[in-house]
């Protein structure tokens, strides 16, 4: 059940949302206040400090199982953020390669590699931006910081560290 905030605004004050955790708030901190709760247990599952435009969330909007999870995190965006809803994808993609463009001009790029979803993302990035000589990838297992683990670099098939900064 939600309280008069952005969630309660756009939809129903009663929500089927996931809410899987075993930890649980007791007491707010100064400003905030309870805006949801658990109509089975009571447990809170919202608060927020509408001043501050600051909120929290015990369950998961993300997922499906979250009813009403798209439109509530389309209500926090729109209604406390102020975005416009606009935003698309591919627009965000051509601000990126743009900007990597305009930042790396005709210089070379070392991107180191862990294989994480953010070093992939930046280094497909980079690739779909720049022309092939001007990027180089190393690549490392970063489970090889683990106790027990082999160390392993991969360098790429073109990969020239001697040369990688020569204009």
């Amino acid at each position: 059940m939600f309280m008069n905030t952005f969630i309660s605004r756009r939809l129903k004050k009663k929500q089927t949302v996931l809410l899987t955790h075993g930890d649980s708030i007791d007491k707010v901190c100064d400003g905030f206040r309870v805006v949801g709760r658990s109509t089975s247990s009571g447990l809170v599952s919202a608060i927020a400090d509408e001043k501050a435009k600051i909120y929290g969330v015990q369950f998961h909007p993300e997922v499906d199982l979250t009813s009403e999870g798209r439109a509530m995190i389309r209500a926090f965006l729109l209604d406390v953020c102020g975005l416009s809803g606009s935003f698309t994808m591919e627009d965000r993609q051509k601000k990126c390669l743009d900007y990597i463009r305009e930042k790396v001009g005709d210089k070379k790029v070392l991107m180191l590699l862990s294989g994480g979803v953010d070093s992939t993302v930046c280094a497909a990035l980079l690739r779909k931006a720049l022309r092939p000589d001007q990027v180089r990838q190393l690549s490392f297992n970063f489970f090889s910081c683990l106790p027990n683990s082999k160390t392993r670099i991969i360098f790429g098939p073109t990969f020239d560290f001697a040369n990688i900064f020569k204009s």
